[in-house]
């Protein structure tokens, strides 16, 4: 970066040529598949953190030896941030003709950021994402407010009576209460009037953010930066200012006045809290403070077109003043918070990814390397890393600069000093009253295991009702690389939507797209009933081909209020399911459904593991379904030790239990089932194992074990199965864990995970003339064609 030597330098400087001032409006190649010509600006999938870090796991996954948290970082932020994005509708609707640009009056302090943030967004593999996926990450991470209004949108502008707190917190949406009516399309007022948009945000568990302040916070600190204010007087002057309102008029600014400014500061811009605080409160300084003084605003908040899906944060103000809106503050503070700390991380842990450290802050358990930094405690975290004393130095300095690149009036040194002054004070005012006051650790939320999850359903509510039910059970059961599979199915045809999938954005993509399927119109339980199995017969047989032994807990979920079947469709579909259940009797199957249907249904329970919920109440489903264990199968019985050994890896939280079912059908006529489980170093747990033959009662057998760090213990179960109806479930509980916190691999969630090994052979059966060998997939199929 070059250093003016002489003030006369400086003031060249500002005679700019117009191609330098088009580059940094102009939209970049790569982002114009973001925006159409009709001005919409809204994503595809989601502006939440649940597709946020999907993506980001994708991007992890992809570039897991070439990307650290560093290089990441710095490379989305140079890629995917653009701030102060308008639109001119003005302009011809014609080929040739972009009608974006980014010329509004965010974009000067970006420019400041990136000037002070080393990265290289060639790095992305581009080809790594859908466009949507991309966009997503262009739309979360860019800040502007979107004046230009769509038709379609004018009725949505004011939220109901229910919605108008959504902008400030999450939506709770309380366990207790979520029903069938409360998420019914949500109703806005007819007589209101048109309000911004506010880009570049998204909805975490606590709070709307400005996530590109988050990002940039981690970029900044991983590349660290202080640089004197005069150093910057080579980046071009932005003469179009946009809409912000001015003192004086333009021609009567004299901008030697921050030249002279800005070349005698010895205060240097530290790149973390221009990216964060300073940045923001400069904004502040500059488009508010010459023209309301002491009574400048902040805080401005609104809310989402949706919790559930949301797209869209639309924002008002009385006096329609959008510097430093309440996400900019929310994900201003939480980006300083994390910044302070991530030396001290990466010293400890230096694979750490951007996702985890996402994930972790906006988690009720917080960071791994200290439990008190986390997103609802950021009041107990602030002042200890953010002084005033620094705040006031450093959004001084910011200010000079963006007063240079876009000056608003001209300003002696004493007035800047003021200003700021006033500014700091109102942002310590507003968080100390209205932000950091929030009780907002809500405790843990209910303990749901991974299951692979089907949902058919069979038409009775609206595409819209229907979509959002989908994707809160995608958020109930936390779809993910690391959490549950989900799968969608037509009711009518029995033919996949989506196939099973651990991604929310693909799942999500599949429920925006509802409206383009044709509507079932009825369930076939058979024609379902026969997709499943056939799923589920592929599933295991890959697994057993694979040498494994587990999988997820398997349910399924029939979204059935308008059920009707007469005695023909019954009778197949009786058929259909006990064919399934002869094959797979693990899975669990739970019909949702009116009350008026509860005894149809009835005569389709054929095990424990199925149940009917006519509440209404979608919390139900994943309270039921929460204490599905893990599945577990065996090799069959071989009379031949040692026979076929199949394996699992899985990984477990400190506070965490994981439970295995080895159903009975998988261990007739065993003598002898012998599994073993292997640590591997990154902690230790405790290990048991119990029989029992129903799951309301009573264990038998129980004996637990301990696991070391690098140990083997094996927990056999020598109860003798003759008959199917009279042999137990049996069960293995992982618990009592604790961490090295050195979980690195890509398969961990989080540094503080334990990765053990589940291992089993082939049982020893009880008689030598009875032998089942060792393919299991062979042993399901004889079980199949006995019954049939």
């Amino acid at each position: 970066m070059r250093a003016p030597s002489t003030l006369l330098l400086g003031l060249a400087i500002l005679i700019i040529g117009e191609s330098a001032v088009e580059s940094f409006r102009a939209l970049p190649n790569h982002l114009r598949e973001c925006y159409r010509g009709d001005g919409s600006f809204a994503p595809k999938l989601p502006l939440n953190l649940r597709a946020i870090l999907d993506v980001l796991r994708k991007v992890e996954r992809r570039t897991r030896t070439s990307l650290t948290i560093r290089t990441l970082s710095a490379a989305l932020v140079k890629r995917y941030k653009l701030d102060g994005v308008t639109y001119s509708g003005e302009l011809p609707a014609r080929e040739g003709v972009l009608r974006f640009a980014a010329n509004g009056a965010q974009r000067a302090k970006q420019r400041i950021v990136q000037e002070l943030m080393p990265g290289d967004d060639a790095l992305l593999p581009a080809d790594a994402l859908t466009r949507d996926e991309r966009c997503l990450l262009h739309f979360a991470m860019s800040n502007t407010i979107w004046v230009h209004s769509e038709s379609r949108e004018e009725s949505f502008c004011a939220p109901g009576p229910n919605e108008r707190s959504l902008g400030n917190v999450a939506p709770a949406r309380s366990r207790s209460v979520r029903s069938i009516a409360a998420m019914a399309d949500q109703s806005f007022d007819p007589r209101s009037h048109f309000c911004p948009k506010e880009g570049g945000v998204i909805l975490s568990p606590y709070n709307t953010l400005a996530l590109g302040s988050v990002v940039s916070a981690v970029a900044a600190a991983l590349e660290p930066q202080r640089i004197k204010p005069r150093l910057l007087l080579d980046m071009p002057v932005d003469e179009d200012d946009g809409d912000v309102e001015f003192v004086v008029p333009r021609d009567q600014i004299d901008r030697s006045m921050w030249l002279q400014s800005m070349a005698s500061s010895e205060v240097q811009i530290d790149n973390v809290w221009i990216a964060t605080i300073s940045g923001e409160l400069a904004e502040l300084v500059i488009y508010q403070g010459p023209i309301y003084d002491d009574r400048m605003y902040l805080g401005s908040t609104g809310f989402w077109n949706s919790t559930i899906r949301p797209r869209i944060f639309y924002i008002s103000h009385r006096t329609n003043n959008f510097e430093l809106t309440r996400a900019e503050i929310v994900g201003a503070v939480d980006g300083l918070i994390i910044a302070k700390n991530m030396d001290s991380w990466i010293s400890k842990f230096a694979n750490l990814r951007l996702s985890q450290v996402l994930d972790m802050y906006y988690s009720d358990k917080g960071m791994v390397f200290d439990r008190n930094v986390k997103a609802c405690q950021r009041g107990m975290q602030f002042p200890r890393v953010a002084p005033k004393v620094v705040m006031e130095e450093q959004t001084y300095a910011a200010s000079q600069v963006l007063a240079y690149l876009n000056s608003k009036a001209a300003m002696t040194t004493q007035a800047l000093q003021r200003i700021v002054a006033r500014a700091v004070n109102s942002f310590s005012k507003y968080t100390d009253d209205y932000l950091f006051t929030e009780v907002q650790c809500r405790g843990r939320r209910r303990r749901q295991n991974k299951v692979e999850l089907v949902v058919a359903f069979d038409g009775a509510w609206t595409r819209s009702y229907t979509a959002d039910f989908l994707a809160a059970l995608l958020d109930d059961f936390d779809v993910s690389i690391y959490g549950s599979r989900m799968g969608i199915m037509h009711g009518e045809s029995g033919q996949w939507l989506r196939n099973m999938t651990d991604s929310p954005t693909d799942l999500y993509r599949t429920i925006d797209q509802l409206s383009t399927f044709s509507w079932p119109r009825k369930l076939e339980l058979a024609a379902v009933f026969q997709s499943i199995q056939k799923y589920l017969d592929d599933s295991w047989e890959r697994l057993i081909q694979n040498h494994t032994v587990a999988n997820l807990g398997q349910a399924v979920v029939l979204l059935v209020p308008r059920i009707t079947l007469d005695t023909e469709e019954t009778q197949l579909a009786m058929t259909a399911l006990k064919k399934l259940k002869s094959k797979h009797p693990e899975t669990h199957f739970l019909y949702y459904t009116h009350a008026s249907k509860v005894e149809m249904l009835r005569k389709f329970l054929l095990t424990e593991e199925d149940r009917i919920v006519d509440s209404m109440e979608i919390d139900d489903i994943s309270r039921i379904l929460a204490t599905v264990p893990m599945t577990l199968r065996s090799a069959g019985c071989n009379k031949n030790l040692p026979g076929v050994r199949l394996q699992f890896e899985d990984y477990i939280y400190p506070s965490e239990t994981i439970i295995y079912r080895l159903h009975p059908q998988w261990r007739i006529r065993a003598k002898r089932v012998p599994v073993t489980f292997h640590g591997v170093g990154y902690g230790t747990m405790t290990v048991c194992l119990w029989n029992q033959h129903k799951m309301n009662l009573k264990q038998t057998g129980k004996r637990c074990k301990a696991l070391s760090l690098y140990g083997e213990i094996s927990l056999e179960n020598d109860y003798q199965c003759e008959e199917n109806n009279k042999c137990p479930s049996t069960y293995f509980q992982i618990k009592n864990v604790t961490t090295n916190t050195r979980c690195a691999e890509l398969d961990c969630r989080t540094p503080d995970q334990v990765r053990f090994i589940v291992r089993t052979e082939s049982f020893q059966c009880l008689s030598t003339s009875t032998t089942i060998y060792a393919n299991l997939f062979l042993l399901v199929t004889t079980a199949l064609y006995v019954l049939n």
